[in-house]
């Protein structure tokens, strides 16, 4: 309908995993997901006017973000952490970045074992432009949703509708 404001969409990236304090979750310039998501768009956006604001938002919440196993906190199971972080950096050309990534010593000994090879955030982004709106959630994971997955490709998209000042 125009003139009335569209929810934001949910989408999610996912990187080969090594644990130190600095890990990219999203790519820099316009991405996708290999099955084509997001539909009806040419795809995801993050520049630095875009990473501006994701990492403000980021960076407005009084406590740290969980890290967690395979997305469980999302889905209201248990979701034990693999490790906190709160701040964000962007780099022209490379991306966002999470700076101070802090492992719990478990998920520490899984990603030196190779047990977890990816890390996957979840972002809201505006359905209309595709630009990233916020980091939801970052997981560490080995089923990043695209078979045969590199080093630095998008894996997944969910549509689920998210409100916005929660």
């Amino acid at each position: 309908m125009k003139g009335k404001a569209k929810n934001p969409l949910i989408g999610v990236c996912t990187f080969r995993l090594t644990p130190g304090p600095e890990v990219q979750i999203l790519p820099d310039g316009l991405f996708r997901a290999e099955d084509g998501r997001p539909h009806g768009l040419p795809g995801w956006r993050l520049d630095s006017e875009i990473a501006a604001n994701v990492i403000a938002r980021a960076e407005a919440r009084r406590r740290d973000t969980v890290i967690d196993y395979e997305h469980e906190s999302m889905s209201g199971g248990k979701a034990p952490a693999a490790g906190w972080w709160h701040n964000l950096s962007y780099r022209i050309g490379d991306g966002l970045f999470i700076t101070d990534a802090r492992w719990t010593d478990t998920a520490y000994a899984h990603i030196e074992k190779d047990e977890y090879r990816y890390i996957s955030p979840v972002f809201s982004f505006d359905p209309d432009t595709g630009a990233v709106l916020r980091i939801l959630n970052v997981a560490i994971t080995n089923d990043p949703g695209i078979d045969g997955m590199e080093e630095v490709e998008v894996a997944a998209a969910a549509k689920f509708l998210l409100n916005e000042n929660e």
